[in-house]
Order: structure tokens, then C-alpha cells, then sequence
């Protein structure tokens, strides 16, 4: 936000606090050996908590980062946020597809709550944000199939037939996926993301 807030009415302090926040994130030790943020820290040791890698906290970085380059020009930091979103798509994936730790197509399964429902669509806005503020068409080309791909899975598998966007995207629902209106939401800003982007399937 602080790098946004740079960008958008300039001052100092915001882009101070921005360089600030990643230098303490990039020591953190909240990115784990596969590329991904788990979701926060231990309190007591200051370490990284092992806790889940939910597809939005790799996301929201990723943009952040962005428009921190955007503020600097510093393309290490476009260098450090596709770290983040590689891992994204090989390890928080199923058939090319997001999928939380939480989504199961088959009926009997965890099931994500309010909140999680909303996470792949977060991620795909914010891998739209990444790519309009990085401006680098060799970026948007690589990004853009995968982008286009979740687009398509949330049409074919994510939509009931009374145009309801579920919370599976990665298979043909088989009774697990939940329809809410943060679940159709999130399919939406996958929708929009990939139309941004001028992408069609």
C-alpha cells in the first residue's frame, strides 16, 4: 500500500516505508524453500509458522512488488515476485488449475470458509496487477495462458447451470463444491482479470 501510495500522490515516507517493508519481508523467513509465503509467523519464535500457503498471500506480494518497481525501477523486485508466483502455479495447482488445500470436488471433504472462498480470485487480480504494473510484454506473455486458463475452468468447472461460480475450479464438481456469493465473487475476478488482459479461450 505504501508503494501505491508513492505512485499515486508521491512523498517520501511512502516509498521509504515500502522499501522498508520488503527488506524486512524478503528477512522475514516467511518464504519457505519452495517459493511460497506461509501464512504468517510463530510469536513466540519469530520463525515461520509452517501454516498454509493460500494462494492470496502469494498474490498480494507479487502486486506489491510491482508497484514498488513501478515507484524505483528496480527489476529484481519483478525478478523476486515471479519466484513467488512460479511456486504458485506448480505447487498450488491440479491440472494447471488453483486450488486451495481446502477445495475438494468430491462431496465428504474439507470445504473452505468465507474468507478462503475468496482467495484464487484474489490471485487472479492480483497477477493482473502485477502484470499491468510491470508493463514488460514478455511478463504478460508468460503469465497470460495460465491466466486464460483459469478463466476457462471456472466456465467449464466452476458454473452451475444457474450461472453460480463454485468454489472448485480445478475439476467437474462432484457434490463438494459450495455456492456463495463470495465463490462467485472470486470466479468473477477471475473472469475480469483474464478479460483485462485480453485473453480468450
Amino acid at each position: 500500500m505504501s508503494a501505491d501510495g508513492y505512485l499515486r500522490g508521491g512523498g517520501q515516507t511512502y516509498l521509504d516505508n515500502a522499501n522498508k517493508v520488503w527488506n524486512w519481508l524478503s528477512n522475514s523467513g516467511m518464504r519457505n524453500s519452495q517459493g511460497l509465503y506461509n501464512d504468517g509467523l510463530d510469536f513466540n519464535t519469530c520463525q515461520n509458522n509452517g501454516q498454509t500457503t493460500w494462494t492470496y498471500n502469494q498474490g498480494v506480494i507479487a502486486s506489491g512488488l510491482a508497484a514498488l518497481y513501478s515507484a524505483t525501477g528496480n527489476t529484481t523486485l519483478l525478478d523476486q515476485a515471479e519466484i513467488t508466483l512460479d511456486a504458485t502455479i506448480a505447487h498450488l495447482t491440479q491440472n494447471d488449475i488453483l486450488k486451495e488445500s481446502c477445495d475438494n470436488a468430491a462431496s465428504g471433504g474439507s470445504v473452505c470458509d468465507a474468507d478462503q472462498q475468496l482467495f484464487k480470485g484474489l490471485w487472479t487480480k492480483h497477477l493482473q496487477y502485477y502484470l499491468d504494473m510491470a508493463n514488460d510484454p514478455a511478463r504478460t506473455a508468460k503469465y497470460s495462458p495460465f491466466l486464460g486458463s483459469q478463466d476457462s475452468a471456472v466456465f467449464h468447472f466452476g458454473t452451475d447451470a444457474s450461472n453460480d461460480v463454485g468454489s472448485v475450479w480445478y475439476a467437474p464438481n462432484q457434490g463438494g463444491s459450495i455456492f456463495t456469493p463470495k465463490t462467485s465473487t472470486s470466479g468473477l475476478e477471475a473472469h475480469v482479470a483474464s478479460a483485462n488482459l485480453h485473453i480468450y479461450w
